[in-house]
């Protein structure tokens, strides 16, 4: 992140129009800076350590947001039950949003009267039918009522900058299904519950089609020469997974654009989040690199695969037969909260609900100018919250010029 942001009304240049760096004013890196604080308590400690490890930072300052720091809220929830089980801390969830920085947070954590214990997992003896975590469950049972949906899919594509070997290409996918068991499993229903069955990596392969699609654009002005690309990523991209018969990842190479290769993945979300994405193209660029130099990749092999994480939460929460009472007090919990919602929530009202749901979305870019950019950042800082959560577009009811906003 850059340390300061300077507005120019116009850039300095030379004679020759060039950009006169020696004229450009020097940044105030003190505006806004706040001192570092060292942390000191125990429960400072553990927050520093937690939040460092989280977001991959060596030096944390307690006068740090987490936010601000590039956190999440599916972070902050795992560092809520990190500080918990390894450290003995009990912090609400709720007290992570509210907390202008590290140093307020730790004020607000509770130490807890029973030791710490070991968050190291470990591998358990597998059943013969592996079940499905909770989440996995639900996103089962939505996949069950409509296959052919592509809402859950996550994809990604990867543009090459040399010609891409389709042989060295599957063979590295076939390194990544060998090293993932979660990419090379199905999800069949016996007796009506569903399982986790994992396929051999040979018997997961032969599904993934060798053959590249292949485009042309040629003829095509500079201005429509992407929607050939756009439309064949999309033909891979919007196609759903049957789970109970197909694995939940797909790898294709587009060839024929004169920019490159492009290599596309599709997950369901069954198998992965929005922080797997990244060790996914590591490790198939690692798998295509040391297959293209004639070698086996060298991956450090994994402590722990999905399967044993969802029969770990199975002995954990007991069955919806036999729960356990972690699981009970947890739904009492939630029929307490949820008494008296409505079954539906019609919102928004200028939006009405479709008879049939379609999944649709929009993308909309829009320009903030420097003065309305400073009103969010300010009014951010006020309610000690990110900027995002107090920008909100609303479209006017037809569209003429430039958007509305409101906060």
């Amino acid at each position: 992140m850059p340390l300061a942001v300077v507005f120019l009304a116009d850039f300095p240049t030379t004679r020759s129009g060039k950009l006169d760096q020696s004229s450009l004013p020097a940044p105030d890196l003190t505006a806004g800076a706040k001192e570092f604080r060292e942390a000191r308590t125990p429960a400072e400690k553990a927050i520093v350590s937690l939040v460092a490890q989280a977001l991959g930072r060596e030096r944390i300052s307690l006068s740090d947001n987490l936010f601000a720091l590039g956190a999440d809220s599916i972070l902050a929830a795992r560092m809520v039950s990190r500080a918990r089980i390894g450290h003995g801390l009990t912090i609400a969830l709720t007290d992570v949003f509210d907390s202008d920085d590290l140093a307020d947070l730790a004020s607000r954590a509770v130490v807890s009267d029973t030791p710490p214990v070991s968050t190291e997992r470990r591998r358990r003896p597998r059943p013969a039918r592996i079940p499905l975590s909770q989440a996995q469950t639900r996103l089962w049972f939505i996949n069950r009522m409509s296959p052919a949906e592509a809402t859950y899919n996550m994809s990604g594509a990867l543009r090459l900058t040399h010609a891409v070997d389709t042989a060295v290409l599957r063979r590295a996918a076939l390194d990544v299904l060998d090293r993932h068991e979660i990419l090379r499993t199905v999800f069949p229903a016996v007796d009506g519950e569903p399982e986790q069955r994992i396929l051999d990596t040979a018997s997961a392969g032969a599904v993934l089609d060798s053959e590249p699609v292949r485009i042309s654009t040629e003829g095509r002005r500079e201005a429509s020469a992407a929607e050939p690309l756009e439309a064949a990523i999309a033909a891979i991209t919007d196609v759903g997974f049957d789970l109970a018969e197909e694995i939940p990842f797909r790898c294709r190479l587009i060839t024929g654009d004169p920019r490159g290769d492009v290599v596309v993945l599709v997950l369901h979300h069954i198998a992965a989040d929005g922080h797997s994405l990244r060790p996914l193209l590591r490790d198939l660029m690692t798998a295509y690199e040391s297959r293209r130099a004639g070698e086996s990749p060298e991956f450090t092999p994994l402590p722990l695969q999905y399967a044993d994480i969802a029969v770990e939460r199975a002995e954990v929460l007991g069955t919806p037969e036999q729960p356990s009472p972690a699981l009970v007090d947890g739904l009492e919990f939630w029929r307490a909260e949820l008494d008296g919602a409505p079954d539906l929530l019609q919102l928004p009202t200028d939006r009405p609900r479709p008879r049939v749901m379609s999944s649709a979305g929009a993308h909309l870019d829009v320009t903030l100018d420097a003065e309305l950019s400073a009103d969010l950042r300010r009014l951010a800082t006020t309610l000690a919250v990110t900027p995002f959560a107090v920008f909100s577009p609303r479209l006017p009811s037809r569209w003429a010029g430039s958007p509305r906003w409101t906060t």
